[in-house]
């Protein structure tokens, strides 16, 4: 359901619309989900303005509310630009600024914020413990659904690692059976490449988790050199390189042989298969 509301001034519209959500918050914590894009100049339609999370900010200061967290991955960069990091993507964003008005608010990278287990997933700590969750997404469209709503914008709630996983266990149950059932016999195009990969992936994943295991405790007894992060650089770069072997795989096979064979119904249910998968990994997280 939307709604769509006429304004001038950004704080009062906002204060309306948020006194009609929700009750009062009698110190409840808040996490706020930004949708931010990290190109340098974004487009207005792009990533969720300052002065809107400003507003929300201002009206949760003024009923009440606990600690309130402004959390967003870093890692969610365009593919066509290079890695930005969270302080740089507070500063194309505006975050930094939000702190002059609003001291007491807690700026957090989803990413390597200490994690907990919901639903099998790994979930920032953040996100957990919060007692109310406000995704102040943009109105956006989207290639598969027409209308990204706010599903998209909680891409940045999950840690990268969890990315991979989610598109593993999607595309495997929903999308590989009826790519299978096609029986297209495309070169390179097999099935069992693309369950193969999933497994790679899946390993060197895992790997690079031990070596950063292996170097916290590492760092607890000594200071570390350079020479004891090389191992963990070895498995960045062969994960990489897999990773954009897989991508390409997907991008220039399966994906337009499903394009080319399936008709446009017969794509939304598999849309609407995702999107269930989806709520029902985002439920057991409660």
């Amino acid at each position: 359901m939307f709604r769509l509301e006429p304004f001038t001034d950004p704080r009062e519209t906002v204060a309306r619309l948020l006194d009609n959500l929700l009750p009062g918050l009698d110190g409840r914590s808040v996490l706020l989900k930004p949708d931010w894009n990290a190109r340098e100049n974004p487009k207005a339609s792009e990533s969720t303005t300052s002065a809107f999370l400003a507003a929300v900010l201002a009206w949760l200061q003024d009923h009440g509310a606990g600690q309130v967290t402004l959390g967003h991955s870093s890692l969610l960069t365009p593919p066509d630009l290079p890695y930005t990091s969270f302080s740089d993507l507070l500063k194309l964003a505006g975050g930094h600024d939000l702190l002059e008005e609003f001291p007491h608010l807690r700026l957090c990278d989803l990413e390597v914020e200490p994690m907990e287990i919901r639903g099998g997933f790994l979930i920032p700590r953040a996100v957990v413990q919060a007692d109310l969750f406000i995704s102040c997404v943009r109105l956006k469209t989207h290639s598969g659904t027409q209308i990204a709503v706010g599903t998209k914008g909680l891409m940045g709630v999950l840690p990268d690692s969890e990315h991979l996983r989610m598109h593993r266990d999607g595309e495997e149950e929903f999308v590989l059976p009826v790519y299978r059932e096609l029986d297209l016999k495309l070169e390179g195009g097999s099935v069992e490449f693309f369950q193969s990969e999933h497994e790679k992936l899946g390993w060197w994943l895992a790997e690079m988790r031990r070596e950063v295991d292996g170097l916290l405790e590492l760092a607890r007894g000594r200071s570390l050199v350079p020479r004891d992060v090389l191992p963990l650089l070895d498995r960045q770069a062969t994960f990489k390189h897999l990773l954009d072997h897989h991508d390409k795989r997907e991008a220039n096979i399966l994906y337009p042989a499903l394009d080319r064979e399936l008709s446009a119904a017969e794509a939304q249910v598999i849309w609407r298969q995702l999107d269930g998968h989806e709520a029902a990994v985002r439920a057991s997280w409660g």
